[in-house]
């Protein structure tokens, strides 16, 4: 019985990331949109300095680095 219960969850997890995977790279809604559509880019030709920000607590020290336009 738990191995017919396993198996039936690792066929619909398959089939549910076959139907995300179609439907990623096909676009069979039109609620989704081209792959390439969703990927993030930088714009790398905007010059973007940083800084770097300390804030010290009782024993923990945390560095941020934050853009400075």
């Amino acid at each position: 019985m738990t191995l017919w219960l396993h198996s039936v969850i690792f066929a619909a997890a398959l089939t549910a990331a076959g139907i995300a995977s179609a439907a990623a790279y096909y676009s069979i809604s039109e609620t989704t949109g081209a792959k390439s559509d969703r990927l993030v880019w930088a714009d790398d030709r905007l010059p973007v300095d940083y800084v770097t920000v300390e804030e010290r607590g009782s024993g923990v020290s945390v560095l941020t680095r934050v853009a400075v336009r």
